[in-house]
C-alpha cells in the first residue's frame, strides 16, 4: 500500500515513442521552421518593394519568383491606372507587352487572356492621356482580336478617335455594334467618328453640293444622284446622334431611379421621325465613305429592317427603311 501511495502521477509511463509518434512530432517541428519567417502584416505597396518589377521580371530566371513577380507587375499596373498616372501606367505596359513578345519570355507567363487586358489598360491610357501615336499603334496591335472580343474593338474605335484616324474607328465600332448589339456608348461612339470626319472634311475645305442638316427631307433625290463623302458623313451623322439620342433616354436611368411620377417625365422615348430611307441609300452613303463591304453589312444592319409586305403581294419585295435605332 505504502508503495502504492509514493507512486508519482506525473512520472512517465512508457516514454518512448512508437516510429508513427516519432514521424509526426518531426513533420510538426519541420513545418514550424518553415514558417518562420512569415510576414503577418502586409504592408503598402508590397509589389513596389524591391524596385521596379518590369526589371526584375526580365532578370529573373527561377520560375517560383518569376510566377509572383509577374503578378507585382501587374497590380503595380492596375495600382498605376487606378491611380490616375496614365504616363506611368503607359509607360510600363509598353515594356511588359514588349517582354510578353519576345521569344526569350517563359511560357507559363505568356496568355491571350494577359496580353488582351494589357492592351486594354494601355489603349484606355492613351485615351485618357491624349497620346495620338501610341493611341493609333495600340489600335492596330489590337486588330486580331476584335472579332472575338467586341469590348477590345470599342476600345480600339475610341483609341483611333483619339488618333485622328475616324475611318478605322467606324470600322472597329461598327464591328463592336455588330458583335454585342445596339449598345448606348458603342453608339455614341459611332457618332463621334463620324463628327470627327465631318470636321476633318470642312477643315480640309470641303463643301456640300446639297444641304443635309436636321431639317432636310432625305427622301430627295438620294437614290438617283451619287452622294459625295461629306453628304454622306453628315447623313450618317444625323441617324447615329438621333438613334444615341433615344437610346440614351433609357440607358441613363440608374437602377433606383425615381419613376415618371415623382419626377414628372417619362421613361418612354420620343417617337421616330417620319422619313423613309431605304437600305440602298444607307449603302450609297457607306461606299462614299469609303467603307468595305463588311463594314457596308454591318451598317445596313445596324440602321435598317425589313419592311412588311405591302397589300400582301407575294412579289413585292418591300425594301428596307430606317427604323432610327
Amino acid at each position: 500500500m505504502d508503495d502504492l501511495l509514493a507512486l508519482d502521477i506525473t512520472d512517465d509511463v512508457g516514454s518512448e515513442l512508437t516510429p508513427r509518434q516519432e514521424r509526426i512530432l518531426k513533420a510538426f517541428q519541420k513545418s514550424k521552421e518553415s514558417y518562420a519567417n512569415e510576414i503577418v502584416f502586409t504592408p503598402p505597396g508590397w509589389y513596389d518593394a524591391d524596385g521596379d518589377p518590369l526589371e526584375r521580371l526580365s532578370e529573373n530566371k527561377d520560375t517560383d519568383t518569376f510566377l509572383i513577380t509577374l503578378r507585382r507587375l501587374e497590380f503595380s499596373i492596375q495600382r498605376l491606372y487606378l491611380q490616375k498616372e496614365y504616363e506611368k501606367c503607359l509607360e510600363r505596359v509598353l515594356g511588359f507587352l514588349d517582354l510578353l513578345s519576345s521569344e526569350s519570355f517563359p511560357p507559363e507567363g505568356k496568355g491571350d487572356a494577359r496580353e488582351r487586358e494589357m492592351l486594354d489598360i494601355a489603349m484606355r491610357c492613351t485615351i485618357k492621356s491624349g497620346n495620338v501615336v501610341q493611341a493609333g499603334l495600340l489600335a492596330d496591335r489590337s486588330r486580331p482580336k476584335w472579332r472575338s472580343l467586341a469590348g477590345i474593338a470599342a476600345t480600339a474605335g475610341e483609341a483611333y478617335i483619339v488618333a485622328q484616324r475616324p475611318r478605322d474607328a467606324i470600322t472597329a465600332i461598327l464591328l463592336a455594334l455588330h458583335l454585342r448589339g445596339v449598345s448606348y456608348p458603342h453608339l455614341k461612339l459611332l457618332a463621334r467618328a463620324f463628327s470627327l470626319r465631318e470636321t476633318q472634311l470642312l477643315a480640309a475645305g470641303v463643301t456640300p453640293l446639297k444641304k443635309t442638316d436636321a431639317g432636310t427631307d432625305f427622301n430627295s433625290d438620294s437614290d438617283s444622284t451619287t452622294p459625295s463623302e461629306l453628304e454622306a458623313v453628315q447623313a450618317l451623322y444625323r441617324i447615329c446622334r438621333e438613334g444615341t439620342e433615344r437610346v440614351a433616354r433609357t440607358y441613363a436611368y440608374p437602377l433606383f431611379h425615381p419613376g415618371p411620377a415623382e419626377t414628372g417625365e417619362s421613361r418612354e422615348p420620343p417617337p421616330p421621325r417620319d422619313i423613309t430611307i431605304t437600305s440602298s441609300m444607307v449603302e450609297q452613303w457607306g461606299t462614299a465613305c469609303g467603307l468595305t463591304n463588311d463594314d457596308l453589312a454591318y451598317l445596313v444592319e445596324l440602321c435598317t429592317f425589313e419592311a412588311a409586305e405591302t397589300d400582301g403581294a407575294a412579289g413585292d419585295e418591300g425594301g428596307k427603311s430606317v427604323r432610327l435605332l
